[in-house]
């Protein structure tokens, strides 16, 4: 028996979520098929062999052996996620082993414990466990992630039919997420701190009443993206022309080098995409732009999820 699950991009933070709030984007999609083997491993293209060293293989370890599962397994990637744009490409990989696995296994598991295992997984490629990503491509929309004592996953509605257009440099920065993981600083201001929470909740609550400007405002960060900035010189010139040619709202992409752009029906689309094509060339980087909406989440093959 071979289970299969695809599993969708995703973008973290939307400016002034960092860590706690993510959105599943249907641009790309990673496809993960779980089936018996002699021996647990992990194959596909530019994985590598040892599966603590990769996200998917380290999520579905934490699994197996938490509950005393059988390692005979192999889990085997299809990679659809471009690697290393800040589109959630490792936390696909573990979001869609566990599903599989839960699903080849029978296991049951809930939501939050599908994202604690997947979690884990990110350690491969970040250094540190974290649940934003896996939490949007394992639950599908807008989730919001908060893990004090216990890990809790709340999905989020969106009252308004957003579009999003994705600006992906042509660049590429080595150990590129541990790198910006470690830009950040480790204490703030209470004035920052006091401002980063109004626009977080500004964020959530223009995005479920569809008020634009609520959401123009949350989606602006002095603590985390002004920290990344040395990586993506060319953002502060993309964003203010976006915002110019009514963009809802703009922000790096996890820990970018890619650009989300928010846009409705007022936004010029094609303005915004021409913009920022020749911004980025007067910076000598080329580059892609990927229009995409919301997408669901998770599932196994013939079972698609919908909500």
């Amino acid at each position: 028996m071979k289970i299969t699950a695809v599993a969708p991009c995703s973008s973290a933070n939307l400016g002034s979520g960092f860590d706690a709030l993510a959105i599943a984007l249907d641009a790309f999609y990673d496809r993960i098929t779980v089936g018996e083997s002699h021996t647990f491993r992990v194959i596909g293209d530019g994985v590598p062999n040892d599966p603590t060293m990769n996200t998917a293989g380290l999520a579905a370890l934490s699994l197996i052996e938490d509950l005393g599962i059988s390692r005979n397994i192999e889990i085997r990637l299809e990679k659809g996620i471009p690697k290393g744009l800040g589109l959630g490409s490792s936390g696909a990989s573990a979001a869609g082993a566990v599903v599989a696995l839960n699903s080849y296994f029978g296991l049951g598991l809930t939501r939050e414990e599908l994202v604690k295992y997947a979690m884990i997984g990110e350690s491969a490629a970040s250094g540190s466990p974290h649940p934003d990503n896996v939490a949007a491509s394992i639950s599908g929309g807008l989730t919001l992630v908060t893990h004090d004592s216990d890990l809790k996953v709340a999905k989020l509605s969106i009252s308004h039919e957003y579009r999003f257009l994705i600006a992906i440099p042509d660049i590429s920065i080595e150990n590129k997420t541990r790198m910006a993981r470690q830009m950040i600083p480790k204490s703030i201001p209470l004035n920052d701190y006091s401002r980063a929470i109004a626009r977080t909740a500004s964020l959530i609550a223009g995005l479920m009443q569809g008020d634009r400007d609520l959401i123009r405002i949350g989606m602006n960060d002095d603590v985390v993206e002004s920290s990344r900035l040395p990586l993506f010189p060319y953002y502060p010139d993309v964003k203010k022309s976006a915002l110019e040619h009514n963009a809802v709202g703009v922000a790096v992409s996890g820990a970018g080098p890619s650009i989300l752009i928010l846009c409705d029906e007022l936004s010029d689309m094609e303005s915004i995409r021409r913009s920022a094509e020749l911004i980025l060339s007067k910076y000598g980087i080329s580059g892609r732009f990927v229009e995409a909406g919301i997408s669901g989440g998770t599932y196994v093959e013939g079972t698609p999820i919908s909500d």
